[in-house]
């Protein structure tokens, strides 16, 4: 009691993130869309993994050999283009899938905090009305991020351009090429940020799709550090498998090795983004009074 009325009177970044572990831990139901979504992505990758071999060589393989080349649908230099057929797949999942299965969980931790019977398949068929709007939602936060990397990825192109091999810029360049995977986290988290609190106005409140979009950006500026602390400390996890991928000699003697460093991050994944919506979502209903 003690604990809920720290949370509720003096919301702090910690102490949310610490009861939105507990409530996962004995709320198990809530991880349900997640693991549907980690199922799929699984699917995804077994599906990548298969791509030379018959009879899905037949379709991929043209367009791997157009893309790339015939050397890429051979052992194991087909394990070096996993990774990016994989990030690829990412936006489609994202898209049709994984922010509806968001949307799904939200509803799920409302439904707990108001003491309802929670049916996943009932939660799931009571929001396929909401569907369009998180879709469209999806589509403009994806659209951010794509802004966001294009950014990035000219700064990258010229930081190549630098020809210093001491000082100030040399050590720019550096940081830039090398910290490019922490970089891209960190515009994720940013990107996460911006539309924290879409997906709650949608599901919970039934906004439509502009009058979420509007009160989600009040929210966000109204309290933008923790906001976006409560989607940093947790995603910050995931610069470990960012660190696994740059220190394992991935083009040694077990290529198998890029396959297994996707499975692991698609479960660490899973446990960063149900912390990080059970965190926003608690934080929201702190907000609105409930």
């Amino acid at each position: 009691m003690a604990e809920s009325e720290e949370i509720i009177e003096k919301p702090k970044v910690l102490t949310l993130l610490k009861s939105s572990i507990g409530t996962l831990t004995t709320h198990g139901v809530i991880l349900v869309p997640f693991v549907f979504i980690a199922f799929i992505q699984l699917l995804v990758l077994e599906i990548l993994y298969f791509i030379p071999r018959w009879p899905l060589n037949q379709f991929f393989g043209p367009v791997i050999r157009k893309l790339w080349s015939e050397t890429f649908m051979h052992y194991p230099i087909n394990f070096s283009l996993l990774p990016k057929l994989f990030q690829y797949a990412q936006v489609p999942i994202f898209i049709l899938f994984s922010s509806f299965l968001i949307g799904v969980s939200i509803r799920i931790i409302y439904m707990l905090n108001n003491e309802e019977e929670v049916r996943v398949g009932a939660v799931i068929k009571g929001l396929l009305p909401t569907y369009i709007y998180i879709l469209c939602a999806a589509l403009l936060s994806y659209g951010l991020m794509y802004l966001f990397f294009k950014g990035y990825g000219l700064v990258y192109a010229r930081a190549l351009e630098i020809r210093s091999v001491s000082g100030p810029f040399f050590w720019l360049k550096n940081t830039i090429v090398h910290g490019a995977p922490y970089f891209s986290l960190l515009l994720s988290i940013i990107g996460t940020t911006l539309f924290a609190y879409v997906i709650p106005l949608l599901v919970i409140e039934k906004r439509k799709l502009f009058s979420a979009l509007i009160e989600n950006f009040k929210l966000v500026f109204t309290s933008p550090f923790k906001t976006f602390f409560l989607v940093f400390f947790p995603s910050i996890i995931y610069a470990l498998i960012l660190l696994l991928r740059n220190e394992i000699p991935f083009e040694g003697r077990v290529p198998e090795l890029r396959a297994i460093s996707i499975v692991i991050s698609i479960f660490v994944t899973l446990i960063i983004d149900a912390v990080v919506y059970t965190a926003l979502t608690t934080y929201f209903l702190i907000r609105r009074g409930n």
